[in-house]
């Protein structure tokens, strides 16, 4: 033993104490490594949950320049690790310190979003309204809308549908008032925050668009309660069915008018947006079809052959033909919009169920994708112009 520790001293006073003889975690060969640098080693090896460990660990210890930036890296990495509580005690901490920072602000937004699609809506309310201050005040107009929608959407799926309402209409007015504004010479429509802006205002036109759709939803055709004479039937036509084709025909012009906010936006809102307003509106239109079809019941009509003939004859020419066409020409916009923009989801695919119901025949699957060059273009101001009522 001895003989081996004059050997490693004989080395030492050679060679030298080594500087860099340590190795510690993710790689690092620093003598004396700090939890920065350490942190850094594991994000570039993709050690992400040791990173976000190091990075917390560093910003608690050294409230210097990269602070803010480690507790933000920690907080991304906690939400890619699928850890949403640990991110949002990190940005607590973030607000803490650092509170008129426009990053605590987005960061937040992510946060509440990973809760949104985690099915939280209560955490992520609770993110945002403690936020919220700080977004208002250092947050620009595309971060505001969308936290404003994301708080939007959690407070009608908790049902607070007051709340909601409010802050769409706060998502609306911000993105109206942003227009104003000159544009960004850097080119913000290709930016990830305009992005999600623009899908923050589609949501918001849609769900007052939707308006619409419920009351036409609520107004059903009225039944037939009186005697089965023919006088009686005459009526029930003239009066209590006259005056709710009449009522469904102004709900569906005021509908149109909406919707074509959504499809006509500009700049464009995200393709989603334009099908769900394309498909919503169709909807509407086929199922005022078929409620005027079936409307009286056949069995009240039957006996009276006369006033059966010419009221179908009337209501086929006057009210149900224009409609049939108002509603396959919105439903075929919708589908050459789908191809056109190379999307589909379950309101694209309803466009295209609907409209082969109406023309009784196949028609093309959305997800084929087919050119357009042999087709001529038409205009979403063209489709989307009210029917008069009768």
């Amino acid at each position: 033993m001895r003989v081996r520790g004059s050997c490693l001293l004989a080395c030492l006073a050679i060679f030298g104490t080594p500087t860099r003889a340590w190795a510690g975690p993710c790689g690092s060969l620093d003598a004396t490594p700090s939890p920065l640098r350490i942190a850094e080693s594991c994000e570039a090896l993709g050690d992400y949950e040791r990173a976000a460990d190091l990075y917390e660990r560093y910003a608690a210890t050294d409230p210097g320049a990269q602070a803010e930036q480690a507790l933000a890296k920690a907080i991304r990495f906690r939400l890619a690790l699928a850890d949403p509580d640990r991110a949002l005690a990190d940005l607590v901490r973030l607000h803490q310190r650092y509170p008129d920072r426009p990053s605590s602000g987005m960061l937040a937004i992510e946060v509440a979003r990973n809760y949104q699609s985690a099915g939280n809506f209560r955490q992520t309310e609770r993110t945002l309204r403690g936020a919220m201050q700080a977004i208002e005040r250092v947050g620009d107009w595309r971060a505001q809308v969308s936290a404003h929608a994301l708080l939007a959407s959690a407070s009608r799926k908790l049902g607070d549908a007051a709340r909601a309402e409010r802050e769409y209409a706060r998502v609306v007015a911000l993105r109206e008032n942003a227009k104003k504004e000159p544009a960004d010479p850097r080119g913000e429509e290709m930016s990830p925050e305009f992005e999600a802006a623009q899908d923050a205002m589609g949501e918001a036109l849609f769900h007052f668009a939707d308006k619409h759709y419920e009351r036409f939803s609520r107004n059903r055709p009225p039944p037939f309660m009186g005697p089965h004479t023919q006088e009686a039937v005459r009526r029930y036509l003239l009066g209590p069915i006259s005056q709710w084709i009449s009522r469904q025909s102004q709900v569906l012009a005021e509908a149109t008018a909406a919707y074509a906010k959504v499809a006509n936006a500009s700049p464009p809102l995200p393709a989603r947006w334009s099908v769900a307003a394309g498909s919503r509106l169709g909807a509407m239109w086929f199922d005022f079809v078929m409620d005027i079809h079936s409307t009286p019941p056949r069995h009240v009509l039957a006996p009276y052959r006369g006033l059966s003939m010419g009221w179908w004859r009337v209501v086929e020419e006057d009210a149900i033909g224009p409609r049939r066409e108002m509603a396959k020409s919105v439903l075929r916009w919708c589908l050459d919009f789908s191809v056109e923009h190379r999307y589909s989801d379950d309101f694209s695919v309803d466009c295209e169920r609907k409209l082969a119901e109406l023309e009784r025949k196949g028609s093309l699957r959305v997800d084929e994708f087919r050119p357009l060059a042999d087709r001529a273009q038409q205009s979403p101001f063209v489709v989307f112009q009210p029917v008069r009522p009768p």
